[in-house]
């Protein structure tokens, strides 16, 4: 199941509140301020392309930011 770049919740894809496309890759949100987040920096929540881009999105790492209480997680 994908995760929310920005806070690292599992999304499921058919009941995300937001997606978007960056990068080749579709990412799921948790919700409009986790996607809203993502659209201002995107390269703070994205690790660069590898070959298991397959796997999904990653997971935010610990020093990924974490853009205030964007969905209260």
């Amino acid at each position: 199941m994908p995760r929310d770049p920005v806070c690292g919740m599992q999304v499921h894809a058919l009941w995300a509140t937001a997606e978007v496309e960056y990068d080749g890759q579709r990412f799921f949100f948790c919700s409009l301020a986790c996607r809203d987040a993502f659209v201002q920096h995107p390269e703070r929540y994205v690790e660069p392309s590898s070959a298991d881009a397959d796997e999904g999105p990653p997971a935010p790492s610990g020093s990924t930011p974490h853009e205030g209480k964007c969905c209260w997680m």
